[in-house]
């Protein structure tokens, strides 16, 4: 079954050609469908423990993030997605913060802080930047 968040075959592609080291690791689950159920926990707000079960289990999607998160995965992600991209020149005024708060609050995990730690609350953020960039892959 799909989701609304599932990685499209461009994404799958860009994330596989940037970044092949992370498929070096020996896994049962399918690391793009770990992160599609990662995604979908950020964008849905979901409990860990509530992931459908059509994704790997929660436990396994919750290491791989602790893993790529202590490892900068989705800092070099974004910084990637945001070099690819045209450069961008925002005009002054505080439209540009605005409009960034708007897009990071349609992402329900990031409406409230529910994380214990300041450095998981700064993963779900930069996972949710990355999910937002790649929309324009």
């Amino acid at each position: 079954m799909g989701y609304a968040t599932d990685l499209t075959t461009n994404q799958r592609n860009f994330i596989f050609e940037n970044f092949p080291e992370i498929f070096k690791t020996k896994s049962k689950a399918d690391l793009f469908e770990i992160l599609n159920a990662l995604f979908f926990l950020i964008k849905t707000g979901c409990q860990w423990k509530l992931l459908p079960n059509d994704f790997p289990k929660w436990r396994t999607v919750y290491e791989f993030y602790r893993k790529w998160t202590s490892t900068g995965f989705f800092d070099r992600l974004t910084c990637r997605l945001n070099f690819g991209t045209s450069e961008f020149k925002p005009i002054d005024g505080r439209w540009v913060v605005e409009r960034t708060f708007s897009w990071l609050e349609s992402f329900r995990r990031l409406n409230r802080n529910y994380e214990q730690f300041p450095n998981t609350a700064k993963g779900v953020a930069m996972a949710a930047c990355a999910m937002f960039m790649l929309r324009f892959v």
